[in-house]
């Protein structure tokens, strides 16, 4: 009866002793991805960081690109007054007369 006890215990620490290896075993993973967390953390943390950048430079950019469209608008504009302008010289050398204004002669009889 004795040695079946002693032989229970010598089951019970070899098993305590297995598990206790298992235990170090799943700590050791735990410690390993709790560090990997940590490094995953980070990378989103910058990657975060990252995005608010571009997301700035966007904005910057579309503020640009509106602004460059107001320039392009007013240079066309303005190219589209000139382009009348030179028409309008061009069509007033080409005439024997002058575009400005000229009164009518004035009536003979002015009482009618």
């Amino acid at each position: 009866m004795l040695s079946t006890i002693l032989e229970q215990q010598e089951r019970i620490l070899s098993e305590q002793g297995r598990m206790s290896a298992e235990l170090v075993c799943m700590n050791q993973e735990l410690v390993r991805l709790s560090a990997e967390q940590g490094r995953t953390n980070q990378e989103l943390t910058r990657l975060g960081q990252e995005q608010v950048r571009m997301s700035d430079t966007l904005i910057r950019l579309e503020a640009r690109m509106t602004s460059g469209e107001d320039r392009l608008r007013r240079i066309e504009e303005h190219l589209d007054v000139a382009e009348l302008r030179g028409r309008v010289e061009e069509i007033s050398r080409r005439l024997p007369t002058s575009l400005a204004y000229v009164p009518p002669p004035a009536r003979k009889d002015p009482g009618k």
